[in-house]
């Protein structure tokens, strides 16, 4: 199911980005795209990793993936998983903004200028 819902977020932004007639620089048509597409990665890492450790571990050791390697304390996996998501998560926000143009609509809403676009 996230796989299918990361997809579907990545090929909207990804078309509504290619249908815009604003010409914009490249970074500011295509980052959303790339930083959605990254924060979506981030993010698939840690349901992959409880796949695999479901399936015995499949082509690793069951305690390379473990989220902890004793009690209370996260494992390397289990560390970079949990960073991974926060990541991830940030970025998938801030390239949706990023695409919505939420930060030009509050820097010229707060700029004073009269033409300012709504939120």
């Amino acid at each position: 199911m996230d796989v299918v819902l990361f997809s579907t977020v990545i090929w909207y932004i990804a078309v509504m980005t290619s249908a815009a007639s604003k010409p914009l620089y490249p970074v500011s048509r295509w980052g959303p795209v790339v930083v959605v597409s990254i924060g979506c990665a981030l993010i698939i890492l840690d349901p992959i990793r409880h796949v695999l450790l479901d399936h015995g571990g499949v082509f690793f050791q069951v305690q390379t993936l473990a989220m902890y390697s004793g009690p209370g304390q996260l494992s390397f996996a289990g560390r970079f998983c949990q960073i991974a998501s926060i990541v991830g998560i940030a970025s998938m926000v801030i390239g949706v903004l990023w695409h919505m143009r939420v930060p030009e609509a509050l820097l010229s809403k707060f700029s004073g200028a009269g033409d300012s676009k709504k939120l």
